[in-house]
């Protein structure tokens, strides 16, 4: 750096042109997520479209009314979320009270719209929809305003329209369990039918909702003029636990935001909250929620048979403060909010994994089974970190023929042949998802052997060993085996002699002694004691019927037994095989499958007890399908709704069934699974950025290949507003992708040549070229060497708000996990000048996601699964150019 002296007047003063960063507003390694000071002076907008948010499109509902694993964004308007057990009702934002599909009032930005609950003759026990307020709030006081109308005819029951205020547990876990009260309903008011009266046209009461604080609660009413609408103005001390307020006649009129308190009513003050606002795990308060129950509507044409509900505000007080300050208005035709509070830096740490069991259960794929004959459909191909059908792993090479073929008469089972002559052989690898260190291991497996042995090595073999016996290459898988066990011949000549085979820690041993046949199947049992080192194998002989599950091995004697000592240097299991030696293909006409070798009903077990016979089971394939129950699943990422069941306020913004989690040990990342499905992952960075230049920045290890032949990708976008909010496909005919992404940059593929099993294993760097107005093209380019699944690679945009284009440079980390101190790497590509997606009215940056497409993980807690994309170190800073410092 050069320094210019200069004396003025004086004073020295040193001038250094440098670049001038910011403080990281958002960095997240997904250990710890921060993000810097939140804007507070911006007002953020969603408009509603009137009809155009409904599950099955019908133009009336907000909201699913359906018990979906996911709100779809195209299902949802705004970020509501359907809360409570019981279904029935419909959410709708309206405009005519009563006058339902009239195409005039199916336009957005109607005047004077509302919400309302109900759309045909129907008794609803409880529901209702809840929203984030993207405030946090701990003390202070908390002011409500809402304007209700409750229906002309209740039906027998108790019916209610309530506004409630919600803790955070509430939000994270909106499908609200029986017994769940203390998470949510620390007061309420609104809206009730009188107690223990049919339903008639003069039957609903004002209502709030009293307690003493732990738990008691008990209803306080006051009488109130039929057909007319009510504002409720209610102030909750959140340090007191305590709240006040009162209720203003609005009249018949449908009243608006704007308009001013009608005559008080009703007025309290001082009731106590049902639960002590300070409950222990409820968090702070973050959200609202408008619930009704026992409602019915009935002839269309009458307009106050709907339950009401408009003009939602918040305002919050902070202790010693002398006026409110909004942060939340919603009218419905557009809702507007800001972030107030917190002001300071918001900090997050994840949590990688849970101690509860899951079971991943995958059925094998029809392209790789086949009932033909001698069909030759490979489950496997050679090569580091390339993978097959549920995660079996070619360990060697050769043209050994391994498939998943349907016997005549039988399920689907492993098949493995030489070529024509029989000179071949095949080793298929497994990993169990975990690594066994202590205890008996136990494998059971069935296997059929072929009619005669070809070439020089014979054997029909399982195998156990460590996890880079499953990942390592042909020249050292064989150094990670800690047992093998089956059925080979010790001659070296093709011969009928089939004798038994095992391996020693010595190395592989043939037993002369005895002898089996040909063309039979038999079932083995091979156990290895961790503790001891020891081994033993059993075979039972099943006979020639191909229908082995209606064996039962235990009434049966076992024709060879064998005892044994695993390799050296193997101090885990944490893997399974596959092998086969020396079978051929058929070659004599009108001989169906008598010369390969088959495998099935492959089962593993840790935690064996000899003695009771039982142990947990970790691995069970037919070939049909596989399940691998794992001890340690994964840390969900984002969850089926949009605050439950994920971290960190990551949301889901499409219906795709795609899995994302937090994975990794000391440097953890977050990893993405799907075969053939799609998610996106979406976050608010707490700023919002409108000019100026925004860098972005993310970490990403591609997989090994790519399965799904729609869409192929794994990729980061950055945008704004409408992007965070998810607006979807049927509303205004725009997908929140398209609408409000900026930019978008990662990995795909266009190749169209797909491997025997319909893989894609070609990788690109993909970008989007947008025109501005939604669309745009795809480049991909093609890097030189090959872009690899074991190495990371570091993309960095640079977003110029003004001219509404991005550049971005991509760097090969290497195979290392980066961490986010980790400098840049080689520098592979520069990418120059590309498009903003979004219309110019979008162009700002708030909210980031990662997404992808067609991902095979087989192993959900497991990074080094190479069928995983991987996501880590996210950065998002403001540069600000060339700047003077004097001094």
């Amino acid at each position: 750096m050069k320094f210019d002296r200069m004396i003025l007047g004086g004073v020295v003063a040193c001038a250094a042109s440098r670049l001038c960063v910011a403080a990281v507003p958002y960095a997240n390694d997904f250990a710890t997520r921060t993000s810097g000071p939140v804007q507070t002076g911006a007002w953020y907008t969603n408009s509603y479209v009137v009809g155009q948010c409904a599950v099955n499109y019908t133009g009336e509902k907000l909201v699913p009314t359906s018990a979906l694993a996911y709100g779809k964004s195209d299902q949802i308007q705004d970020n509501w979320m359907k809360v409570a057990q019981d279904n029935g009702g419909t959410f709708a934002v309206n405009v005519i009270p009563g006058i339902q599909n009239n195409s005039a009032n199916e336009a957005q930005g109607t005047d004077n719209q509302f919400f309302r609950f109900g759309n045909s003759i129907e008794i609803v026990k409880s529901t209702g929809v809840a929203q984030s307020f993207f405030n946090s709030f701990t003390n202070g006081v908390l002011r409500l305003y809402a304007d209700l109308r409750a229906p002309t005819n209740w039906p027998a029951g108790n019916g209610y329209v309530r506004i409630q205020p919600l803790y955070r547990a509430a939000l994270e876990t909106p499908v609200w369990a029986s017994g769940s009260k203390q998470t949510r309903a620390f007061m309420n008011f609104g809206l009730q039918k009188q107690q223990n009266t049919p339903g008639n046209l003069a039957s609903s009461m004002l209502l709030v909702y009293k307690g003493n604080g732990s738990g008691g609660n008990a209803i306080e009413t006051h009488a109130h003029a039929n057909r007319h609408w009510y504002r409720f103005v209610i102030d909750l001390d959140l340090d007191k636990g305590t709240y006040s307020g009162k209720a203003y006649d609005q009249g018949e009129v449908h009243p608006k935001l704007a308009d001013a308190n009608g005559a008080a009513v009703w007025s309290f003050s001082n009731v106590v909250c049902a639960w002590s606002y300070q409950k222990a795990g409820a968090g702070p308060v973050e959200g609202i929620a408008i619930r009704a129950a026992d409602f019915r509507t009935g002839n269309p044409v009458d307009r106050y048979l709907e339950t009401c509900v408009d003009n939602l505000v918040g305002e919050w007080k902070a202790p010693g403060a002398e006026s409110f300050t909004r942060f939340y208005e919603n009218d419905f035709t557009t809702r507007r909010y800001r972030t107030i509070a917190p002001s300071g830096t918001t900090r997050h740490d994840y949590v990688c994994g849970t101690s509860a069991a899951e079971v991943q259960t995958r059925p094998y794929s029809a392209v790789c089974a086949s009932t033909a004959t001698n069909a030759p459909y490979q489950i496997l191909r050679y090569g580091i970190g390339s993978l097959g059908v549920n995660g079996w792993k070619r360990a060697n090479t050769g043209d050994g023929h391994v498939a998943v073929v349907t016997h005549p008469g039988d399920m689907p089972m492993m098949r493995i042949a030489g070529n024509a002559a029989g000179n071949g052989f095949a080793v298929a690898t497994q990993t169990l998802g975990e690594p066994i260190r202590t205890g008996r291991v136990r494998m059971v497996f069935d296997v059929r052997t072929p009619d005669a042995w070809h070439w020089n090595y014979h054997g029909a073999y399982v195998m156990m060993g460590n996890q880079t016996f499953w990942g390592a290459d042909n020249a050292h898988f064989t150094a990670s085996i800690g047992a093998r066990w089956g059925i080979g011949s010790a001659q070296d000549s093709a011969n009928t002699l089939f004798q038994g085979y095992y391996q020693e820690s010595a190395g592989a041993q043939y037993d002369t002694s005895v002898s089996f046949k040909g063309q039979t199947w038999y079932r083995g049992i091979l156990t290895v004691d961790l503790d001891t080192r020891e081994t033993k194998g059993v075979l039972y002989e099943l006979g020639a019927d191909p229908v082995k599950s209606t064996y039962d091995h235990t009434q049966l004697t076992p024709v060879w037994e064998k005892t044994g000592h695993m390799r050296d240097g193997v101090a885990e299991i944490s893997a399974i095989g596959l092998g086969g030696y020396g079978a051929g293909v058929a070659r004599k006409d009108g001989v169906v499958h008598r010369e390969f070798i088959f495998f099935d009903s492959v089962q593993v077990w840790k935690e064996w007890d000899e003695t009771a016979q039982t142990g947990t089971l970790v691995y069970k394939d037919l070939f049909s399908t596989v399940t691998r129950p794992l001890s340690g699943p994964r840390g969900t990422l984002v969850g089926s709704f949009n605050a439950d069941d994920g971290q960190d306020h990551w949301v889901r913004r499409n219906n795709g069934a795609g899995d994302f989690w937090v994975t990794g040990g000391a440097n953890p990342c977050a990893a993405f699974s799907g075969i053939t499905t799609h998610a996106y992952a979406t976050q608010a960075l707490g700023s919002r950025y409108a000019t100026d230049r925004v860098v972005v920045q993310c970490d990403i290890r591609p997989p090994c290949s790519f399965t799904w032949g729609i869409t192929k990708a794994a990729l980061v976008q950055i945008g704004g507003d409408c992007f965070l909010q998810g607006e979807g496909g049927s509303l205004n005919g725009r997908r929140f992708y398209d609408h409000g992404s900026l930019a978008s940059f990662g990995f795909g593929t266009d190749d169209t040549a797909r491997s025997e099993c319909g893989d894609f294993p070609t990788k690109k760097l993909r970008f989007y070229d947008g025109d501005g107005a939604g669309s745009g093209t795809v480049p991909y380019r093609a890097m030189t060497p090959a872009i690899a699944s074991t190495h990371w690679y570091r993309f960095k945009a640079v977003l110029d708000m003004r001219a509404r284009t991005y550049d971005v440079t991509v760097y090969d980390q290497g195979t290392a996990h980066p961490t986010a101190a980790s400098p840049n790497g080689t520098q592979i590509h520069v990418e120059k000048g590309l498009g903003f997606r979004a219309p110019a009215t979008e162009a700002v940056v708030s909210a980031i996601c990662l997404n992808a497409y067609g991902a095979q993980a087989q192993v959900a807690n497991d990074p080094e699964d190479r069928g995983l994309v991987l996501y880590d170190n996210l950065k998002v800073s403001t540069p600000s150019g060339l700047c003077i410092v004097v001094r």
